[in-house]
């Protein structure tokens, strides 16, 4: 280039570039943006404005939609820490519970779980405790209904599960009304020596049982004797069934 020669600005040596290299080259693009061009004959002012109204509705929509866009991320990261928050320390708290369950129908030959239970995990109201049991080897574990259980094994799931809870619930006392009706002798005795054993524990709740059954207060008698406990952790009171309304 020579000292009196103007430099070219950079946009129009780019846009250069993308232009065709020969005469006829050029003459043919010009004549297809003219061809172009004539179609626009006759445009109106209103399609002009028509089409610029359409433009700014159009960068309007995407800006919101970006707005939009931001506010759903933040709204999914507080969602997802304030479900870290309390989901974690429950499945802790239900792990517990599922611990001292399944000890509890080990001791009687049985399989038991508890485990926090949902279809979607996104949908937080349909969040339950889901307990599963099995009183017999040959058969899988079941959730805990009406239809898989006889109403004796679910005395005793019931029964245990309560226990379960008794180390994480503190209270000064529990009333327990007839827990054993329904359950077979075995099973019934096998839950009163955990209730009893249990009750006898440190810092554990006052136990008070209202049954029919008279043999039961005889039993759970022999249970406080054998471990030297005292009576007065444990009361069975057996309530003759024609006083009973």
């Amino acid at each position: 280039m020579t000292p009196g020669e103007t430099a070219v600005p950079e946009e129009l040596h780019a846009a250069f570039s993308q232009l065709p290299d020969t005469l006829d080259e050029i003459d043919a693009m010009l004549n297809e943006e003219k061809t172009r061009a004539d179609c626009f004959t006759g445009l109106s002012d209103a399609v002009v404005e028509e089409y610029n109204r359409r433009e700014q509705e159009i960068q309007n929509m995407e800006k919101e939609l970006d707005d939009k866009t931001n506010a759903l991320t933040t709204y999914r990261r507080n969602i997802a820490e304030a479900k870290e928050r309390w989901l974690n320390p429950l499945k802790q708290l239900v792990d517990q519970i599922n611990e001292r369950f399944s000890d509890f129908f080990r001791s009687m030959q049985c399989a038991g779980e508890v485990d926090l239970h949902s279809e979607n995990e996104e949908e937080y109201d349909k969040y339950g405790i889901r307990i599963r049991v099995k009183f017999r080897s040959s058969t899988q574990l079941h959730e805990l209904t009406p239809h898989h259980q006889s109403g004796g094994e679910r005395s005793v799931s019931t029964m245990l599960y309560l226990m379960a809870l008794q180390e994480l619930n503190r209270c000064p006392f529990r009333v327990v009304d007839e827990i054993n009706q329904g359950m077979d002798p075995v099973n019934e005795r096998r839950v009163f020596d955990i209730v009893v054993r249990t009750a006898c524990g440190v810092n554990t709740s006052q136990y008070f049982f209202i049954t029919p059954k008279v043999g039961l207060q005889t039993h759970v008698c022999d249970v406080f004797s054998d471990m030297r406990a005292s009576l007065s952790v444990c009361v069975c009171v057996c309530v003759c069934s024609s006083y009973r309304t």
